[in-house]
This record gives structure tokens, C-alpha cells and sequence, in this order.
């Protein structure tokens, strides 16, 4: 499959084991719809980056939208699985 919401509604719906992002899934894990295995092969987690250009013509909407997502990405650890990870 080359979609990972395909692959992530296979495994819901029983096909096997799939390795999808942890935010595509993490309501049906706490759900108890998935559960995670092989926790200890997991890969690094990968860094995300916002790109964006600061100038003085810049709408405060965007300043406003780029603090609230480093605020939010700052605090995000779905699984508590990598201490320290987000930075």
C-alpha cells in the first residue's frame, strides 16, 4: 500500500501489523482499537521543522499560528517513549 491512512484502517480492521505515525493512530491506541508492539525496534523520532519568512509585512496571524505550534510541538511526546525528544 502506498497510503498510511490505508495502512492505518488495515490494521484497525485486523489485516496485521503496520508502521504508521504515531499521531495517525494515537486516539485508537488510547482507544484500545490498536496497541503498539516492538516498542524496543523503533526508530528515531524524526524532526519537524516550520519554515517560515519573518518580515515587518508579516500578518500577526502567522506570528500568532508559528508560537502556538512551537508551544504545541515543544510539549508533544505521544507515548512517552523518547524523553527530551522534542526540542
Amino acid at each position: 500500500m502506498n497510503s498510511l491512512d490505508a495502512l492505518a484502517v488495515a490494521a484497525k480492521e485486523g489485516a496485521g501489523i503496520v508502521r504508521v505515525s504515531s499521531w495517525q493512530v494515537e486516539a485508537d491506541i488510547g482507544a484500545g482499537g490498536l496497541r503498539r508492539i516492538l516498542a524496543d525496534y523503533e526508530p528515531p523520532p524524526t524532526p519537524l521543522h516550520l519554515v517560515f519568512q519573518p518580515s515587518r509585512l508579516a500578518s500577526a496571524k502567522t506570528r500568532v499560528f508559528v508560537d502556538y505550534l512551537v508551544e504545541r510541538w515543544r510539549a508533544i511526546d505521544p507515548f512517552g517513549a523518547h524523553p527530551g525528544a522534542a526540542s
